[in-house]
């Protein structure tokens, strides 16, 4: 069966995969909540909900056929890997629901002639994001844009690197020195 890699969350899914839509989030004293609706093959099949308080995220098919939207969703997050992490159905729901957000958030960022960075503790983005005001053409440019990501950053005790959407990738931002150095070597990046 082919797959495709989301450019987001790395989450390789079997095609077709389904799209999410709609997010609705509610921000608790316990954490966020939130509703998406599913579409698959052009029909909306149900919706993701997590109620934000430590529970999982879960599938709720729409009425007719929901016995077999059900068993069409977990049979898809079945056939779903990830590189890094191990995956049980919610979590193959949550990244769709985190794929859906950041290319939201992607798609604002770079309407407005900007990017997005997003910081990652072992390989994975933390829910930690940053609007860079300009997209950049050389890594060198974003050296202003470095110190004041550094800033936002959870602490010396988590160890972790920015990237940057370059308008295809994310792409690793290097530290203001590797910056520099990149710039006298050529390094460019595509203009977004």
């Amino acid at each position: 069966m082919p797959t495709v890699t989301l450019p987001h969350s790395g989450l390789a899914v079997p095609t077709p995969y389904p799209c999410v839509t709609d997010l609705r989030t509610l921000d608790l004293s316990c954490g966020q909540a939130f509703t998406a609706a599913v579409w698959f093959d052009g029909q909306e099949i149900g919706w993701l909900e997590n109620t934000g308080s430590g529970r999982a995220t879960t599938f709720e098919p729409c009425e007719p056929d929901a016995v077999a939207r059900r068993a069409r969703m977990e049979q898809f997050a079945a056939l779903c890997s990830h590189p890094l992490l191990r995956l049980d159905r919610s979590l193959v729901y949550d990244l769709l629901v985190q794929e859906h957000d950041m290319a939201e958030l992607v798609h604002t960022a770079v309407a407005a002639e900007g990017t997005v960075a997003r910081f990652l503790v072992d390989g994975a983005p933390i829910g930690l994001f940053a609007d860079v005001a300009a997209a950049p053409t050389r890594w060198a440019d974003l050296a202003g844009d470095l110190d004041q990501l550094r800033a936002l950053e959870p602490g010396e005790d988590i160890v972790g690197h920015w990237q940057a959407w370059d308008g295809a990738a994310w792409r690793d931002l290097p530290s203001v020195p590797e910056a520099v150095e990149a710039e006298s070597s050529g390094l460019i990046l595509t203009a977004v």
